[in-house]
C-alpha cells in the first residue's frame, strides 16, 4: 500500500538528480565523444549515465504514447 507512492517519490528524485547531472555534463562540453581534460572517468560516466537514463525514459514515454494511440484507434471502430 505504501510501496507505490514511495516508488513514485524515489523515481522523481532519481530523475531530478539525473536531469541536473545531464544538464551539467552537457554544459561542460563535448563529453559524449571525448572526456574533458583533467576529469576522472568516473565523473564523466556519471554524466553520461544520467543522460542515457533520460534518453531511455523519453524513448519509453514515446513508445508508450504511440502504442496507446494505436490501441485507442483499434477501439474506435
Amino acid at each position: 500500500m505504501l510501496v507505490l507512492p514511495l516508488a513514485k517519490i524515489i523515481s522523481v528524485v532519481v530523475m531530478a538528480v539525473a536531469f541536473i547531472l545531464a544538464i551539467v555534463g552537457l554544459a561542460w562540453g563535448f563529453w559524449l565523444f571525448q572526456a574533458p581534460v583533467h576529469t576522472s572517468w568516473s565523473t564523466v560516466w556519471v554524466y553520461r549515465g544520467s543522460a542515457i537514463l533520460w534518453l531511455t525514459f523519453i524513448g519509453y514515454v514515446l513508445v508508450w504514447y504511440i502504442t496507446r494511440l494505436g490501441r485507442e484507434a483499434d477501439n474506435v471502430q
